[in-house]
């Protein structure tokens, strides 16, 4: 259900920016669908597509994250063969085992979203998956479309993958026609200060309603005046 307490004044509202997990679409689709699904076609994913420009420039984002992580001793790291390394294999298997730890550890990284959302863009496609979302918030997107408040959506996911889940619901079809934009880490994360450009043309906090799961307040809109 949608976090009603976070709807403030809508009738002043320009917009609505609202998260995905626990705000227009259940925890548990997250939980039990979206991460086991990438977790287990992950290497399927990597082997089939590895020699691709989108999947090197994937692993190469996986591999300074991996890196980084290494020099940080962050827990259940596996180091990666050098980038030069001809063993296809053993390379899937090092990013397959670090992409499995960093979902078992629901980590917010870019890297590992930008993948997840190759591999549920494949489980789409293919009708293995349809996007959940609750009704309430078909109704509040339609209403407030009607009322020229335009609705975004910003999630830690990658922007291909909230496309993914707006675009293939189980019973309201695609939704993207309601959906002015997608954001995801690559602006910045929830509570920086600066998440959005200026070019995006939303300037002012209190003209946002923020829907959210988080309890603490967000600067997903950047700037006041």
């Amino acid at each position: 259900m949608v976090n009603v307490c976070m709807f403030v004044c809508l009738c002043v509202q320009r917009c609505v920016v609202m998260d995905i997990e626990g705000t227009t679409t259940p925890i548990s689709f997250v939980a039990d669908v979206l991460f086991p699904y990438a977790r287990a076609n992950a290497r399927a994913h990597l082997a089939a597509t590895y020699h691709t420009q989108q999947t090197r420039e994937d692993v190469a984002l996986l591999r300074a994250q991996i890196n980084k992580d290494l020099a940080e001793g962050v827990p259940g790291v596996v180091p990666l063969p050098p980038s030069n390394a001809t063993d296809q294999d053993k390379v899937i298997d090092a990013l397959v085992a670090n992409v499995q730890a960093m979902i078992d550890a629901d980590r917010k990284l870019t890297a590992l979203k930008q993948l997840q959302g190759r591999v549920w863009r494949r489980g789409f496609e293919s009708g293995e998956m349809k996007g959940e979302v609750y009704d309430d918030v078909v109704q509040a997107l339609a209403e407030w479309d009607t009322k020229g408040i335009k609705s975004y959506i910003y999630s830690s996911g990658s922007r291909e993958a909230q496309r993914l889940i707006f675009g293939n619901t189980a019973d309201h079809g695609d939704l993207r026609r309601y959906l002015s934009a997608f954001f995801d880490t690559n602006v910045g994360y929830a509570r920086s200060s600066n998440v959005l450009p200026p070019s995006h043309n939303v300037r002012r906090f209190f003209d946002t309603a923020l829907v959210s799961k988080c309890q603490k307040t967000s600067y997903i809109m950047g700037q006041r005046e």
